[in-house]
Formats: structure tokens, C-alpha cells, sequence
């Protein structure tokens, strides 16, 4: 079943929480969701990059650190891990609360090239927005230090610090 948002009157896919046009909550598909008890957008963790030696750590409350060498990679890939499926993301947000918060299984990817932090949403149902405004789908949008990611009502903190500042995995 599709959903039209009420502000913009996009038709959205099924269980779409936030309008693909506009980016406003489709207040219908709350109704009709699993995600029923969704609470508002909830801060959930850091995401700290060291640009110099391109490391990146992730840190959600009392779970243990992820480190990755974004330079090293082809990306870092943002979701939740599912028992049922044969790939799991390299940062894993279901101890975060991922499910309920309409994070999907591989939400978005970070990329370091031209020597800047890049997301890009993969398609998610749930969408994608970096303070506030929402990203297209599979088109890279440069970060900077101190913005806040939202992967569907999951938010995220981006900070840039060096290595020596970080957390150990």
C-alpha cells in the first residue's frame, strides 16, 4: 500500500516513514507501520573520523567501539545487521535501536576521496538527511565536522578529531 504525503502529496513506497519529496513524516504510514511506537528522531551515537590517517570510530552507548580505515576501503557501509540476510554492514545499528528507529539493512555508505568524508543514502526506505536536509539516493554528499546524520529517526553525531582523541576499539 502506497502513501501520499499530506503536505507535498507525493504517492511514497510502502512503509516509507519520511516523504522521498519533501522529507516531511507521512503521519498515515506511522499509523499503518510496524514502527507504531516510534519515538521522534533519537540521538544514538558518534560517528569520529580522523581525517589525516582516514580512521573512522563509531561509538553508541555502552557498546564497544567500531574502528575502520575509511581511506582503505571502497566505503563504510551504515545499517543493521539481520539474521536472515547474508550481508551485514560494517557499522551495525541495531544495538542502537536501529529496527524500531527505521534504519534498514544497508542504509548508507561513507566514502573518503578527495580527501573529504562522503554519505550515500543505498536506496534506504526510510531516507537519509544531514542536518536536516534529505540526500538522494546513491549521490554522495560531502560532511563536515559537527553534522548531524539522520538515518531514518536515528540520528547521528559527525566529528572530526585526531586519532590520539579517539576512544581504543
Amino acid at each position: 500500500m502506497k502513501n501520499t504525503c499530506s503536505y507535498c502529496h507525493h504517492v511514497n513506497r510502502a512503509g516509507t516513514l519520511i516523504c522521498d519529496q519533501c522529507g516531511q513524516p507521512l503521519a498515515t504510514t506511522m499509523m499503518r507501520s510496524p514502527f507504531v511506537s516510534q519515538p521522534p528522531p533519537a540521538f544514538k551515537g558518534i560517528i569520529r573520523f580522523d581525517q589525516r590517517r582516514g580512521i573512522l570510530k563509531f561509538q553508541s552507548g555502552s557498546a564497544p567501539v567500531v574502528s575502520l580505515e575509511a581511506r582503505q576501503r571502497a566505503g563504510v557501509t551504515v545499517g543493521r545487521f539481520d539474521p536472515t540476510s547474508t550481508v551485514a554492514p560494517d557499522i551495525d545499528l541495531r544495538p542502537a535501536d536501529g529496527m524500531v528507529l527505521g534504519v534498514s539493512r544497508q542504509h548508507a555508505r561513507l566514502t573518503f576521496y578527495n580527501d573529504a568524508l562522503h554519505i550515500t543514502d543505498l536506496g534506504s526506505t526510510n531516507g537519509t538527511m544531514v542536518n536536516g536536509r534529505r540526500l538522494r539516493s546513491y549521490q554522495p554528499m560531502p560532511l563536515q565536522h559537527g553534522d548531524e546524520i539522520q538515518l531514518g529517526s536515528l540520528v547521528l553525531l559527525l566529528s572530526f578529531a585526531r586519532t590520539d582523541e579517539l576512544p581504543r576499539a
